[in-house]
C-alpha cells in the first residue's frame, strides 16, 4: 500500500524537518548548546531523575526542585532513558517532539492549509526558544493543546467524554511546564461560570470537576514547597526594581521585536527589517491588491479561542513581571502568548481565504524562508566560524575541573556542571536584583556546605564583574585571586 501525500502536506513535512535539523545542527555546533542557567537546572534535575535519586537539586544541599515544575525535566529523562542520549541532546529531542505535536494538533484544523500556519515556528522568536533547553516550547505545545480543548467543549452541544479528557490533560499539561499556567484552570473555571448562566448543568459541572483535580495538586505542590524551602516556588519574589516607566519601555520594546519576525535581539537592524517588510507588504498590496473571499460564513472559533487564551496569558504574565522581577520582558517572557496571536491571525486568513491572493501566500512563505536560513543557518555558520562544537567545550571542562574532588564546594561554576558534576555542591552569592540583599562573603561562608575545608573558585568567569550585582566583600575576594586560571583552591577554616 501506498502512501500518496498531497503537495501541502510535503510542505508541512519540509517546514518540520527544516526546524528540527536547525534545533540539532545548533545543538552540535554552538558551543554553548544554547544553555542558560534555568536549563543546566532543568538537566540537572533530569539527571538526577536517571541516577534513581528523586526530583531534588543535588547541587543546592538535596533541596526540591520547586523553582520550576517538574514536567520538562521528567520529559527529558524519559527520553534520555528511551533513547540512550545524554540529558543535553534528549531536551533537544524533547523539543522536536513538541514541534510534531504541535504540528499534529495543528492540522486537524487547517487540514491542507496546516503549512501556512506552521511557518510560524520558522520566525526568529519561535525559532530561537525551541533551539534552547527551556520550557517555553512544552508550555506553547500545552497552550495549543489547551486551546482545542477548550474549543472541542464550547463548539459542540454535547462534548464528548473525549472532549472533556483532552482538556484535562492540557490542564496538567500547562501546570506542569511552568507555574503560570495556572491561569488556564481560571479560564476553565470562568467558561464553568458562563454554562451555568446558560443553564447548561451538566456541561459546567463537569468542567468544575476538571479544574478541581489540577487545583489540589498544584496546591499540595506549592504547600509543600513552601513547607520544606519557605517560598511557593522555591524562592523569594522580590517587588520589580524598575520604575514603571522602564518597564514600559521594555515591555514596547519586546513587543516591537515580536512584531519584527526576522530577527529576535539588536537594535538598528531590528528597526531596518521590521521597516523593510512592512514596505514590502504595502508595496505589494497596493500593486496587486486582495483578492475579496467568496465564503459568506466559516467557523472561526477555534481562531477566537487562540486568541482569547493567547491575550489572557499575556495579561497575566505582564501583570507578574510588572509586580515582582524575574526575566526581563523579550521573547521568552511574551513568545507563548504572541505564538498563539500570530497561529490565530494566520488561521483566521485562511479561512477567510486571503491567502488565496497569491502574493500574500508568496509574501509569508519568503519571509518565513529568510528568518530558517538567517536564524537557523547564517546566524550558526557566524557564531561557528572559528569556534568549537559543543562537544569539544565539554571536553575542555571536563579536562579543566577534573581535579575536583567528588563532594567539594565550588564558587561561580560553569553552568554546564550544574548537569555534568552532580557529586559537587555549586554556589552563588546571593545577588540584586533577583534577592533583596547582596550576600556578603562571610554569610555566604557560613551557607556554604562544610564537608571539607577547600572551596574551589572559578577564577574564568566574568559574571563577577556585572554593575552592582555583587556585594563589595565578594568583589575583593575577587580582585585578590588571578584571573582566568580555572578553577583554583581556597583554603578556610571551618566555623
Amino acid at each position: 500500500m501506498q502512501l500518496h501525500l498531497k503537495r501541502e502536506d510535503l510542505y508541512l513535512i519540509y517546514i518540520f524537518l527544516g526546524i528540527s535539523f536547525s534545533i540539532l545542527l545548533n545543538a552540535v555546533f554552538n558551543s554553548n548548546g544554547f544553555i542558560s542557567p534555568d536549563s543546566s537546572n532543568y538537566l540537572s534535575l533530569a539527571q538526577n531523575i536517571l541516577n534513581g535519586d528523586g526530583y531534588i537539586i543535588p547541587s543546592d544541599r538535596a533541596q526540591p526542585f520547586a523553582i520550576w515544575p517538574v514536567g520538562y525535566s521528567s520529559m527529558i529523562a524519559g527520553v534520555s532513558f528511551i533513547t540512550g542520549a545524554s540529558v543535553y541532546y534528549a531536551s533537544k529531542i524533547v523539543n522536536v517532539l513538541f514541534i510534531a505535536g504541535i504540528f499534529i494538533c495543528l492540522r486537524m484544523y487547517y487540514k491542507k492549509e496546516t503549512y501556512l500556519v506552521a511557518l510560524v515556528f520558522t520566525w526568529a522568536s519561535y525559532l530561537v526558544i525551541s533551539f534552547y533547553t527551556w520550557t517555553e516550547t512544552f508550555f506553547i505545545f500545552a497552550l495549543v493543546f489547551f486551546c482545542s480543548g477548550l474549543y472541542k467543549c464550547f463548539s459542540k452541544n454535547k462534548p464528548q467524554f473525549k472532549d472533556y479528557l483532552l482538556l484535562f490533560c492540557s490542564l496538567f499539561l500547562l501546570i506542569f511546564s511552568r507555574y503560570i499556567g495556572a491561569f488556564g484552570i481560571g479560564l476553565v473555571g470562568l467558561f464553568a461560570l458562563y454554562s451555568f448562566i446558560k443553564k447548561l448543568y451538566l456541561r459546567a459541572s463537569l468542567l468544575l470537576v476538571l479544574t478541581t483535580i489540577p487545583i489540589i495538586i498544584l496546591a499540595y505542590v506549592l504547600y509543600t514547597n513552601f513547607i520544606i524551602t519557605g517560598y511557593p516556588t522555591g524562592m523569594p519574589r522580590i517587588p520589580a526594581p524598575e520604575s514603571h516607566l522602564e518597564l514600559f519601555i521594555s515591555l514596547i520594546s519586546a513587543f516591537f521585536y515580536e512584531l519584527s519576525v526576522l530577527v529576535y535581539s539588536g537594535k538598528s537592524e531590528v528597526y531596518l527589517l521590521f521597516i523593510g517588510q512592512l514596505l514590502v507588504f504595502f508595496w505589494c498590496k497596493h500593486k496587486m491588491g486582495l483578492k475579496k473571499s467568496t465564503l459568506t460564513q466559516k467557523d472561526t472559533g477555534f481562531e477566537k479561542t487562540l486568541f482569547i487564551v493567547g491575550c489572557t496569558y499575556l495579561f497575566f504574565v505582564i501583570l507578574m513581571r510588572w509586580l515582582s522581577h524575574f526575566d526581563p520582558f523579550s521573547y521568552r517572557l511574551i513568545g507563548p502568548g504572541t505564538c498563539l496571536l500570530y497561529i490565530a491571525g494566520i488561521g483566521y486568513g485562511i479561512k477567510k481565504e486571503i491567502f488565496k491572493t497569491n502574493w500574500v501566500r508568496k509574501y509569508l512563505i519568503t519571509i518565513s524562508i529568510i528568518s530558517l536560513v538567517m536564524n537557523g543557518g547564517y546566524l550558526l555558520v557566524k557564531r561557528y566560524k572559528n569556534g568549537i562544537t559543543y562537544n569539544e567545550m565539554i571536553s575542555n571542562l571536563n579536562t579543566e575541573t577534573k581535579h575536583i574532588p567528588k563532594g567539594a564546594s565550588v564558587l561561580f561554576n560553569n553552568i554546564h556542571l550544574n548537569y555534568l558534576r552532580l557529586d559537587l555542591n555549586m554556589y552563588r552569592p546571593y545577588f540584586k536584583p533577583y534577592f533583596s540583599e547582596q550576600e556578603t562573603w562571610e554569610n555566604l561562608l557560613k551557607r556554604i556546605k562544610k564537608n571539607e575545608n577547600t572551596l574551589y573558585i572559578n577564577t574564568n568567569t566574568d559574571e563577577i564583574y556585572i554593575p552592582e550585582r555583587f556585594h563589595q566583600s565578594i568583589l575583593n575576594l575577587y580582585s585578590n585571586l588571578p584571573k582566568n586560571s580555572g578553577y583554583i583552591p581556597y583554603h578556610y577554616e571551618t566555623r
